[in-house]
This record gives C-alpha cells, sequence and structure tokens, in this order.
C-alpha cells in the first residue's frame, strides 16, 4: 500500500493522471527478460488496487522487440503497464550476450521510466512466473548488507561503467531449493567474463568499499574503512575493520586472500581495484613499464588494522621491503 500511495500522490497532486485513469494502470515491480531465437520473452509482475486491496499479477508476453511484447500484453489486457516505479530488472545470459544495447536504449528512450531500479542476472525466469511475494529488490539488499555475498547495481551505475569503461557486473538471483541472491558476474561490454565465488564476492566487496557486514576468515566483521592510493610507485590498500572473536593469524590470512584474489583476476584481465585508469594517467611512464606485473604482490602494501569488540586494536602489515 504504500508504493502504490507514493505512486498516486505526484500525480493526485499534479493533475498528470485523471481519477478514473488509475483503474486502468498496472505499476511494474519486476521486469524480466530473455531472448531466444529471435524472440524477446517477457515476465512481468504488477501491482494493481483492486477496491481496497493490492494485487499482484505475473504477465507474460513475446515479441520480435521489447516494444512489441508489450504492446501484446496492452492489446489482451487493456491495461497501461507504468515503469516509474520499478524495483528490478533481470536479465539472462542470453539477453547480455546478444541483446544488452536493445534493453539500455529501451529504457532509456522510455520517459516514464526512472532509471534508479536495480539490476540483475538470473539463469531463468521461471521463479517469477510463480506470483512469489519476496520482494527482490529486498533480497538483493538485505543480502548485500547483512551477508556481503552479492552487490547490488542501480541501472545509472551500470550505464555509467559501461560509457567510462570501467569494471562492470551484475549480483546473480537463482532459485535452485530457494531463491537466493548469491555472488556476482562481470560483464566485459556484452560478455559475462567470470562469476565470482560467495566468499570472493564478500573480499570484492570488501575492496570497493561496500561491505557492511560479512564472515570473514570464520570471523564476524563489520564497522569496514578501506583506503586504495598509488604512491611510490606501490599501490597501497588500508582497511580498517571491527572484529568479534577473531583468531590469532586473522589480519594475516585476511591479507594473503586479498593479494591472492587480485592477483588471480589480474591475470585474467581484470582489475579488482579499478585503479589501474588513475594509474595510465598519473604515471603513464610508469605504467607502460609495469602494466603486465602492476597487481603482483610485491608491487602492492596491504594494512589490515582491525578493532575488537572489547576495543583493543591490532595490527598486521606485511613486512616486505619497500
Amino acid at each position: 500500500m504504500k508504493k502504490l500511495f507514493l505512486f498516486l500522490l505526484p500525480f493526485l497532486l499534479t493533475g498528470c493522471v485523471s481519477y478514473q485513469e488509475l483503474g486502468n494502470i498496472e505499476i511494474v515491480e519486476n521486469f524480466g527478460i530473455d531472448y531466444q531465437e529471435n524472440t524477446f520473452y517477457l515476465t512481468l509482475t504488477t501491482v494493481e488496487k483492486k477496491e481496497d486491496k493490492i494485487e499482484r499479477k505475473t504477465k507474460e508476453a513475446k515479441g520480435e522487440s521489447i516494444q512489441d511484447a508489450l504492446e501484446n500484453i496492452k492489446v489482451q489486457e487493456h491495461k497501461k503497464l507504468y515503469f516509474a516505479h520499478l524495483d528490478l530488472l533481470l536479465l539472462t545470459p542470453k539477453v547480455i550476450e546478444e541483446k544488452q544495447k536493445d534493453v539500455l536504449n529501451f529504457f532509456l528512450e522510455n520517459t516514464e521510466s526512472r532509471n534508479d531500479f536495480q539490476m540483475a542476472l538470473t539463469p531463468s525466469l521461471d521463479f517469477l512466473k510463480e506470483n512469489t511475494e519476496i520482494e527482490l529488490k529486498e533480497l538483493l539488499t538485505i543480502t548485500q548488507t547483512d551477508l556481503g555475498t552479492t552487490k547490488t547495481i542501480h541501472f545509472e551505475e551500470y550505464l555509467k561503467n559501461i560509457l567510462e569503461e570501467n569494471l562492470n557486473y551484475l549480483p546473480i538471483l537463482k532459485k535452485e531449493e530457494t531463491l537466493t541472491a548469491s555472488s556476482i558476474s562481470f560483464i566485459q561490454k556484452n560478455k559475462i567474463i567470470e562469476t565470482l565465488t560467495e566468499e570472493e564476492t564478500i573480499l570484492y566487496n570488501l575492496l570497493t568499499s561496500t561491505l557492511q557486514n560479512a564472515n570473514i576468515q570464520n570471523t564476524q566483521c563489520n564497522d569496514f574503512l578501506v583506503n586504495t592510493t598509488f604512491k611510490n610507485s606501490k599501490i597501497n590498500l588500508t582497511i580498517d575493520l571491527t572484529t568479534r572473536n577473531s583468531s590469532p593469524n586473522f589480519q594475516q590470512e585476511l591479507t594473503e586472500s586479498l593479494y591472492q584474489l587480485i592477483e588471480k583476476y589480474q591475470q585474467k584481465g581484470i582489475d579488482l581495484l579499478n585503479i589501474q585508469k588513475i594509474i595510465a594517467t598519473t604515471s603513464p611512464k610508469y605504467y607502460e613499464k609495469q602494466k603486465n606485473t602492476l597487481f603482483q604482490k610485491e608491487r602492492i602494501k596491504i594494512q589490515v588494522k582491525e578493532r575488537t569488540n572489547q576495543k583493543t586494536e591490532r595490527n598486521f602489515m606485511d613486512d616486505e621491503k619497500e
């Protein structure tokens, strides 16, 4: 009801939509897109006011384009689909690989759509057809904030990453026994190039300062502060965090795990720190000389500062020489 009220309020105040027209509108909450054999397959969950109740429905359509498929729904049901309060856009790998540009253009050209909705990758849209009451956007958000095993992204950020050629990604929603938000996939142009494990996703969230709570090395951690700089021909990474009941080797094990993660994906051409372009701009000669070994262990300095819940502090810095 709160969502519907927030949706109706601006129209009632501005007079953009008459009272009679409100009965012909269904709010699109989740929008799933698949692409198979030259055809778009859409699965949508919508919200509609029925007397004093909010009714959720699942709709399916197909067409040669996204717009054609949506028109088929409109013709069949005589309802206007409204995208201004879209929560989540779900794409299958086939859409990313073959029709990502069409999807992006659809939303950029849709004047009724705001671009602050979340995005996710899914192997199948079948779970949307079950008309579940689970709030998918909330599932993604809570999984990131409480566990750190996924990483949310909004349409505007995803588009910005494409335009600026930054490392791009999508969180993964899938249903096996239960519906879960688990890990992320990296995307380069229109290709899914790598999928992280849950443990790697936690560390990636840590590196990108988006981790709030997580279990790392069997230790509950929170209150993260991360700073990444490039100075004296080294990448310097400083991490502050609070732990509960950590082992004596926690800081050393975490540091080694971060080294391994950074180097593993650098060998695959993936800059987890998003710092490569900064180095190329600020130190072009150094970058040209060292770009193939930029993320080797001897060129990175990682410092972990641990605050325990007893307010004591332990520090660990790898003791390799500058």
